[in-house]
């Protein structure tokens, strides 16, 4: 288990506990601190029982923002159990995706498990929302019809027997398996129901509970992909799509006890599916993609641990400067009501940018943060981003002065 400790104290101290929260000042430890972090960790795992008595595991549920009116509950793990709970899962997540439908047949792209004892990185880099996408755009164009659907309050309603059963199936491991379980007990307040959220162990787990829907989609033979609890289903007619949409109903609710959400639930033919995408290539319109869309299309996927870290990085400023990242950040902010998917990715590529446009952008931002309410968590994650970078800027300077 030493690997896995170090593995996740890493990945945690590198990559962060969740992309909701702010960054716990635990997890700097983490990053000074290594090898004593790593040394609690197997204290915790010597003398579990005593350590869950004396140390309970704490956590706080809130109410995250999800547009603007609504939310979504999401969890703060105390850093340490946290990091114990995502151990305990990695040890196990090849088990996992081994037992997953394979990601080559492309039909499941979210949270393809790779563990990178490099990088600490826990999922294939490769294969993500953005591919997810556009797969869907290739079988929209070979079918007639599409109904995109997704599960209602799927995290907070995944039972904790049905995953305990799914991992005793996936996994030898019975010993971990009963550790996790009694971790997302804690974790749940006792109810037998719930994933924290917010954090990869959860995202792994999750992916598991689905995993027999999958099978049995697959097995009905009905041709479809899937991001977490985002369903695309492809056919060539509307009764095959009800017939697969009351198929899909049937069997989440009585394997895993959930259920569709019908405000999402939508039935297009594939000529609207392609038209009202946000992944649109210039192929399919024939005419050249405005600004907008063509930045939707980019992808922003920079690994600072890569051996080929600062190549990388430079090559994805060159693209950037394609684009006028402030006047698009601009033009959205005068909207009553942002594009969020736009809007995200013109906030995240924004610490991408030489340092006059950055600044131009944070002070958009900063001024018009009631506008940006949905996005209130990625807007403050970039300020920070921000700041760290001024203050490297600033000690580099000081020291070229010197």
């Amino acid at each position: 288990m030493e690997k896995y400790f170090e593995f996740a104290i890493q990945n945690v101290a590198r990559h962060g506990d969740t992309d909701v929260f702010p960054f716990p000042i635990e997890n700097y430890i983490f990053y000074d601190k290594p090898k004593e972090a790593v040394d609690i960790l197997k204290g915790i795992h010597s003398n579990f029982e005593q350590a869950t008595n004396d140390y309970p595991p704490l956590h706080v549920k809130v109410l995250s923002v999800a547009g603007y009116s609504g939310f979504r509950p999401a969890s703060q793990l105390d850093p340490i159990w946290n990091a114990y709970l995502l151990a305990l899962v990695c040890s196990i997540a090849e088990d996992i995706e081994k037992v997953r439908v394979q990601a080559d047949k492309k039909i499941v792209f979210s949270y393809r498990v790779k563990l990178n004892f490099t990088d600490f990185t826990l999922f294939d880099t490769y294969i993500g929302w953005h591919e997810y996408q556009l797969h869907s755009q290739e079988l929209a164009k070979k079918h007639k019809f599409v109904l995109t659907c997704d599960i209602s309050d799927f995290y907070p309603r995944i039972y904790h027997h049905r995953l305990e059963n799914a991992l005793k199936k996936a996994t030898d491991s019975s010993d971990t398996v009963s550790r996790i379980m009694r971790l997302l007990s804690k974790f749940s307040d006792g109810v037998s129901y719930g994933l924290p959220i917010g954090g990869n162990a959860a995202r792994i787990l999750s992916e598991l509970v689905l995993n027999r829907i999958d099978r049995l989609l697959v097995t009905h033979g009905i041709t479809y992909c899937r991001y977490v609890d985002d369903f695309r289903i492809f056919t060539e007619n509307q009764e095959d799509a009800y017939n697969a949409l009351l198929y899909l109903s049937e069997i989440l609710l009585s394997n895993e006890g959930l259920t569709l959400q019908k405000a999402k639930t939508r039935l297009m033919g594939n000529e609207e599916y392609i038209s009202t995408s946000t992944f649109v290539e210039e192929t399919q319109t024939g005419t050249e993609l405005p600004e907008t869309q063509k930045f939707l299309n980019l992808k922003l996927r920079f690994d600072p641990y890569s051996p080929t870290a600062e190549d990388d990085y430079e090559e994805l400023k060159k693209e950037l400067k394609k684009y006028d990242i402030v006047g698009m950040l601009t033009r959205e902010l005068r909207k009553t009501r942002i594009d969020e998917s736009l809007t995200r990715k013109l906030v995240k590529s924004i610490k991408y940018l030489s340092p006059t446009p950055r600044n131009q952008a944070v002070l958009s931002l900063l001024a018009s943060l009631s506008t940006l309410y949905p996005l209130f968590t990625v807007v403050m994650m970039t300020f920070k981003s921000t700041l760290d970078d001024l203050e490297e800027e600033t000690r580099i300077t000081n020291q070229s002065i010197k």
